[in-house]
C-alpha cells in the first residue's frame, strides 16, 4: 500500500506551508523539510493537509449526524437511487491522481526556490534564474520574484532578452502590473513576445481594460513587431467586456486581411465576441470557417447558443461534436446540463442523465473531479437531492466545490439539519478548510435550527480568517445568523458596530426585534 507524508516548511514570508507527497517522491525534497505525518492513503482522504482544524472541538453529536455513514463500505444511500454505473469495477486510484498531479507539481515548483535560495554560487546563471522566475509566476511567489530581480540586475543580466522575458511574465502572473509596465518601459528591443506578455497580464484584471487597448493601438501602429494570432486572442475578450464591438470588428478585419481568421485561436476568440454580444450568425459563421476546430472551439460556439436561449442549435452542435474526433471537456459538459437544467424536472432531468450516462461510458471523462462536481449542481437545482447524494458519495475524490455544492443544495431545498451533518463531516472526518461559499450556505441552516453552537464557531473561524471576516458577505450573513437566533446584541455590537463595512441588511432589521435572547 502506499504511503503519503505531510510535509510542513517555513517559506519567505514567515507563514508555513504544508503539503502532502507520496513516500517513493519524498527523496526528491530537499534536506531539513520536516515529516510531521504519514499515513495510509485512500481515494476518500483529502490529498492536500490544511491548516489546523479550526473546528477542534466541533462533534458529530452537536449536530445530530449519524457517524455509522462515516465507517468504510457504509454509504447510508439507498442503491435505488444510485445510477447504473458501467464502470463500477474502475480502479480506486482514478480519483486520487487528479490530486497527486496537481500536489507534485506545486511540491517540485516549491523545491526549486528553496533549493535556489541555498545555492548561492548559482545565482548568477542566467538560466537558473529565468528558471526559478518561472516557477514564481506559477505559485505566485511575486516576493521572491522581486528578490531574484536584485540578483539579475547585480549580476548585469537585465540586458539578457530571455531573463528580462521570465521577469516581465512573472510580474504580470503574479498581477504586480505596475512592477509589469515600469520594466516592460525599461525594455528597449520589445519583440512580440514582450508585447504578448504585458498584453495577456492587464488582460486579466477587468480594471486594465484601458490599459490593454492602450497597449494593443500602440502596437497596432508601431512598424514592427505586428501582432500574431496570439496577441489578437488575448484582446479581443477585452473589446467583448468593453462592449467596443465597432472595435473588435474592426480587429476582425485586420485578422481577415492578416489571413489569421481561420486560426484556432483566433476563430475561437472571435466566436466567444460575437456569441457573447447576440449576434449569433456571425459567431456560426466564424466557427465553421475555422480550420481545425478543438475542444474550445466546440465550447465556445455551444456556450454562445445556450447564451442565447437557443437550445435545440446547442444540442445539435453536441451531438456532432461526440460523433467526430473531439472529446468534450468539463466546459462542454457544464454548459450542456446548464442547458438540460434550464429545461424543467422532466425533460431536463431526462435529458442530464443521459449526459451522465455518457460521461460513464467515456473513461478519458470519468477521473474529472470537475465533471462531476458539474453533474452535482445540475442534480441539486433540479432538486434530485438523493440522486445528488448518490453520486457524491460514489464520487472518487471530492474537492472543495464537491462539498460546497452539496451543502448548499441541502440548505437550499429545506434540508438544514442535513446540511449541517454534512458541515460536521466536511471539517472534522475529512479536515478541508470552509471558505466563503461555504460559510454563506451553512450559515442560514444554523439559523433555521437555532444552533448557536455551530454558528458561533463558524463566527470565531471568521475572525481568524481576516479575509473572511472583512467580506460584507460574511458579515451580512453572521448579523441575519443572530438576528434569527434572537441574539440581537451580538448581531449589532460583535459584527455591526466593530465592522469598517456597514451592511445593507442593517437598514432592515425587521428580524432583530421579533425575537428574544434565550
Amino acid at each position: 500500500m502506499e504511503t503519503k507524508i505531510v510535509i510542513m516548511e517555513e517559506n519567505e514570508s514567515g507563514d508555513f506551508w504544508k503539503t502532502v507527497v507520496l513516500e517513493e517522491d519524498a527523496d526528491q525534497l530537499e534536506d531539513g523539510m520536516q515529516v510531521v505525518e504519514s499515513q495510509p492513503l485512500t481515494g476518500s482522504q483529502p490529498l492536500i493537509a490544511s491548516q489546523d482544524n479550526p473546528f477542534q472541538g466541533l462533534k458529530p453529536a452537536d449536530v445530530g449526524v449519524d457517524t455509522s455513514c462515516y465507517q468504510d463500505g457504509a454509504t447510508g444511500i439507498s442503491e435505488d437511487h444510485a445510477v447504473n454505473d458501467e464502470d463500477e469495477n474502475r480502479d480506486d486510484d482514478v480519483g486520487q491522481n487528479f490530486a497527486e498531479k496537481k500536489v507534485l507539481k506545486k511540491v517540485i515548483k516549491q523545491y526549486s526556490m528553496n533549493h535556489f535560495r541555498k545555492m548561492k554560487f548559482a545565482k548568477d546563471d542566467k538560466l537558473i534564474q529565468a528558471d526559478v522566475l518561472k516557477s514564481c509566476a506559477a505559485i505566485s511567489g511575486v516576493n521572491l520574484g522581486k528578490a531574484l530581480h536584485g540578483q539579475v540586475i547585480k549580476h548585469g543580466h537585465n540586458s539578457c532578452q530571455f531573463v528580462l522575458k521570465a521577469l516581465l511574465n512573472m510580474y504580470a502572473k503574479c498581477k504586480a502590473l505596475e512592477d509589469c509596465q515600469k520594466l516592460f518601459g525599461e525594455i528597449n528591443s520589445r519583440d512580440i513576445v514582450t508585447w504578448n506578455i504585458v498584453l495577456s497580464g492587464f488582460a486579466g484584471t477587468l480594471k486594465d481594460d484601458n490599459k490593454v487597448m492602450q497597449f494593443f493601438r500602440m502596437l497596432h501602429f508601431a512598424s514592427d513587431p505586428k501582432p500574431t494570432s496570439v496577441t489578437l486572442a488575448i484582446v479581443f475578450p477585452v473589446y467583448t467586456r468593453s462592449s467596443f464591438l465597432s472595435a473588435g470588428k474592426s480587429i476582425h478585419s485586420y485578422a481577415i486581411k492578416s489571413g489569421m481568421e481561420s486560426l484556432t485561436l483566433v476563430g475561437n476568440a472571435l466566436v466567444s465576441m460575437y456569441a457573447k454580444c447576440g449576434l449569433v450568425l456571425d459567431a456560426s459563421a466564424v466557427f465553421h470557417g475555422i480550420a481545425d476546430k478543438d475542444v474550445v472551439s466546440w465550447n465556445a460556439i455551444i456556450a454562445g447558443f445556450a447564451e442565447n436561449k437557443l437550445v435545440n442549435d446547442a444540442f445539435q452542435i453536441f451531438q456532432w461534436m461526440i460523433k467526430g474526433q473531439v472529446v468534450p471537456n468539463y466546459a462542454t459538459v457544464a454548459n450542456i446540463l446548464s442547458i438540460c437544467a434550464g429545461l424543467g424536472e422532466i425533460v431536463g432531468y431526462r435529458s442530464g442523465k443521459e449526459i451522465h450516462c455518457y460521461v460513464l461510458r467515456r473513461a478519458e471523462l470519468g477521473g474529472e473531479v470537475t465533471i462531476f462536481n458539474a453533474l452535482l449542481s445540475f442534480y441539486l437545482r433540479l432538486g434530485q437531492i438523493r440522486e445528488a447524494e448518490s453520486l457524491f458519495r460514489r464520487m472518487k475524490f471530492r474537492d472543495l466545490v464537491s462539498w460546497n455544492s452539496i451543502i448548499a443544495g441541502y440548505a437550499s431545498n429545506g434540508e438544514s439539519l442535513k446540511a449541517l451533518e454534512m458541515f460536521c463531516e466536511f471539517v472534522v472526518v475529512e479536515k478541508i478548510e470552509p471558505d466563503s461559499v461555504t460559510l454563506l450556505s451553512i450559515l442560514p441552516a444554523c439559523a433555521l435550527l437555532s444552533n448557536l453552537h455551530v454558528g458561533k464557531q463558524i463566527h470565531g473561524f471568521a475572525i481568524r480568517r481576516r479575509g473572511l471576516f472583512e467580506d460584507t458577505s460574511i458579515g451580512n450573513a453572521l448579523i441575519s445568523f443572530y438576528a434569527k437566533s434572537g441574539c440581537t446584541e451580538a448581531a449589532f455590537f460583535d459584527i455591526f458596530t466593530y465592522s469598517s463595512k456597514r451592511c445593507n441588511i442593517m437598514e432592515h432589521p425587521a428580524g432583530c426585534i421579533t425575537r428574544k435572547e434565550t
